[in-house]
Formats: structure tokens, sequence, C-alpha cells
């Protein structure tokens, strides 16, 4: 199995996201997201890219395993991101929320409507 796969299947395992799921998410037939994994074939750039997507994930993550594209991050940063990509999108969703809400009492901003 290619680092594309290995990286792709470690984070549907994390997620609890099936082939079947990740088939219907970019709009392709199971089957093919079977074959993909075997390495009976490969997706095509256009849909590398749209696996990356439904993963929230880039495809230089799932091609080389690596985050180099992160440099500009820090640690605590890197942290927040690979967590996110352990979660349900449920999950990302909640978290989001309370990102915005702690970001906006950061910069003391009131939540209050007029």
């Amino acid at each position: 199995m290619n680092t594309f796969w290995i990286s792709a299947l470690k984070i549907m395992t994390s997620k609890g996201l099936s082939q079947s799921a990740l088939a219907k998410k970019i709009d392709v037939p199971r089957y093919r997201v079977h074959k993909w994994i075997k390495d009976e074939i490969h997706p095509q750039a256009n849909l590398a890219v749209k696996i990356a997507r439904a993963l929230n994930t880039s495809v230089e993550y799932l091609v080389t395993g690596e985050e180099p594209g992160m440099p500009f991050l820090n640690e605590k940063e890197k942290k927040l991101i690979d967590a996110s990509r352990r979660m349900t999108e449920d999950d990302m969703e909640r978290l989001l929320t309370i990102a915005e809400s702690l970001a906006t009492l950061s910069r003391g901003e009131s939540s209050r409507t007029a």
C-alpha cells in the first residue's frame, strides 16, 4: 500500500469513515475506492484533491505523510490541526464554535445583540 492510502486510511479510521462513506463524499463508486486502496488503480489528480478535502487534509500530507507546507505554524497550532483530523464532522463543528467564541472573548468583543 502506498503512502497516500496509508495516510488516508489513518484519517478515515480516526474519523470512523468507511470506504463507502468516502466514496459517497467524493461521488465515486465504492469499488473504485477499494481498488485505489488495494493499489490496483490510482486516483487522478482531481480526485486526489477531492479525497484530501473530504478527509480535511492536504494532498501533500496524503502523498508524503508529512506536513512540510506548515512550518509557519507553532507547535500548539500543529497539535490542533492534528487533533482536528481525528474528529468527526460534528465534533469539528463544535470545536469551531468554541474556538470562534474564545477568539471573540480574547478580542474583548461582545456577543450581545442590539
